[in-house]
């Protein structure tokens, strides 16, 4: 069960601290995740350059539903082109095989190998995924919820919002509840909502562990560790911090060329 959502920026500070430290308390070692059976279904294809053509998108579209991909991630202007491309059938696509497990006979390493995963299962058509105030996070609330309840309208399934960091690193975490709760509140409950740190221009653990504490209970479904856009891209210790929110996270990938 979540905390209570705080009312003052004093409160927040309180609970951020709070979960830090549990989370130094009861960690020692970055945690063994178990492996998923189709990795592939957990890749975000993504093409978020600003001169990204038509074509560009074209083959975006292509290359995920070849390789089964989880979502094309999309600017709002390639949304409805997305849509479209998705919606065509996909031109004899080979499914996506469970990654091997080693035999018995096998020598085995002596650290212990991940399992794999069941629960992902092959989708016929990925999902399509826009940036919200990309890559900054900096624009007015009132433009983020336009943009995606535009982005919804036009076919979007997820959206990739980006955390407002100088408001979250000023220590004013209310604004920073309200304004991705906004945007919560402007969609429909079925579209996945991820919101984006910018870990590598966050100053150490507890504002990776504060942004996710927020996001969490403003109601995002996963944390994203960067934009590739901006500063350095994912580290596996900002995983570790994304864990204080208790959702999922998602590692950014780096120019927004390929997939994440």
């Amino acid at each position: 069960m979540p905390p209570a959502t705080p009312q003052t920026d004093s409160g927040w500070k309180a609970l951020i601290t709070a979960t830090l430290q549990q989370l130094q308390s009861t960690t020692t070692t970055f945690p063994a995740y178990p492996l998923p059976a189709h990795p592939s279904l957990t890749i975000d294809h993504t093409q978020l350059s600003p001169s990204a053509s038509p074509t560009q998108i074209d083959t975006l579209c292509t290359e995920a539903q070849h390789h089964h991909f989880a979502t094309v991630c999309v600017r709002l202007p390639y949304v409805a082109r997305a849509v479209q491309n998705l919606s065509r059938p996909a031109q004899s696509q080979p499914q996506p095989q469970p990654q091997p497990q080693p035999s018995t006979s096998e020598t085995q390493p002596t650290t212990p190998t991940p399992t794999a995963s069941p629960q992902l299962k092959p989708q016929p058509t990925p999902g399509i995924a826009c940036v919200i105030s990309f890559p900054h996070g900096t624009d007015p609330t009132a433009s983020k919820t336009h943009e995606a309840s535009s982005a919804v309208s036009a076919g979007a399934t997820e959206l990739d919002m980006v955390l407002n960091r100088p408001l979250l690193q000023a220590g004013q975490y209310t604004a920073v509840y309200a304004d991705i709760r906004a945007v919560r509140d402007t969609i429909p409950a079925d579209v996945v909502l991820k919101v984006i740190l910018e870990t590598g221009r966050l100053s150490g653990t507890e504002e990776v562990v504060a942004g996710s504490v927020v996001a969490c209970l403003a109601g995002a479904d996963y944390i994203k560790t960067s934009t590739g856009f901006d500063g350095p891209g994912a580290r596996v210790e900002d995983w570790w911090g994304e864990g204080g929110g208790g959702l999922e996270g998602d590692g950014g990938g780096g120019g927004g060329e390929g997939g994440e």
